[in-house]
């Protein structure tokens, strides 16, 4: 029992060290391994290994919340260079129209 507290507070440390880190893959990283690990966890314990069904959830829950924190940056990325295109042509646009 003593060992796998030290693994969880291991495991709580080490996850908060990364929220230093301000980006989506990271954050939706923790929030997927926090999550897999609690419900890893309480499933694990029903079928008798606690610890095993935490280590396993919160990797699956890491690498899914990684990808989805991902996939929103790249998003984010996106329609952030649309709208600065959209700005420059409608600045081109106006600059036309004012020389005609």
């Amino acid at each position: 029992m003593q060992t796998m507290r030290k693994i969880i507070i291991m495991l709580v440390l080490g996850a908060a060290s990364f929220l230093s880190v301000s980006c989506d893959t990271t954050s939706g990283a923790l929030t997927g391994a926090g999550t897999g690990a609690l419900v890893g966890g309480i499933v694990g314990h029903q079928s008798g290994n606690t610890t095993a069904g935490a280590l396993i959830g919160g990797g699956v829950g890491a690498a899914a919340g990684g990808m989805i924190g991902n996939q929103n940056e790249r998003v984010t990325r996106l329609e952030t260079q649309n709208a600065q295109q959209n700005a420059y042509d409608q600045g081109y646009q106006d600059a036309q129209r004012r020389r005609y």
